[in-house]
């Protein structure tokens, strides 16, 4: 996978936020919260500009939704939602998190049911549209 980021970086076409969380999710991280912090250098200024600052004083159910809300901001777009397991949800009720919100172990393996991850530069543009008659305007 590190040779596939690489590639597509020397090609100018970075991974996003959300293709580094797909793509890292196999890799070991002591602290949970380090899912979301390791990947801070590799992230195009773009994808930074706003982000929270790492914080090991912050609970993960904290970093989790701070970096959720920040990606549903910067992306306009829902594609977070394609990677939240909501089967976490539905059992123990362990989790403390939204269900809108990433669990960093929990991480499904890609967009678009199986689909490779492509930049999303490259995509056509997707508005969430429920209704048919609006066009959703999240606000967090």
């Amino acid at each position: 996978m590190m040779l596939a980021i690489r590639r597509r970086h020397h090609e100018g076409r970075p991974f996003n936020f959300l293709e580094f969380l797909i793509a890292t999710r196999l890799l070991k991280c002591t602290m949970k919260r380090d899912r979301f912090y390791s990947i801070i250098g590799m992230l195009t200024r773009e994808d930074l500009a706003g982000a929270p600052q790492p914080d090991y004083a912050c609970s993960i159910e904290d970093v989790s939704m701070d970096w959720s809300r920040h990606w549903l901001r910067k992306s306009l777009t829902l594609d977070l939602l394609s990677c939240v397991d909501s089967s976490r949800n539905s059992g123990s009720g362990d989790s403390k998190l939204p269900s809108w919100a990433l669990d960093p172990t929990r991480l499904l393996q890609s967009l678009d049911q199986g689909e490779s991850l492509q930049s999303y530069q490259e995509q056509s543009s997707r508005l969430y549209n429920a209704t048919s008659s609006s066009i959703a305007q999240p606000f967090f």
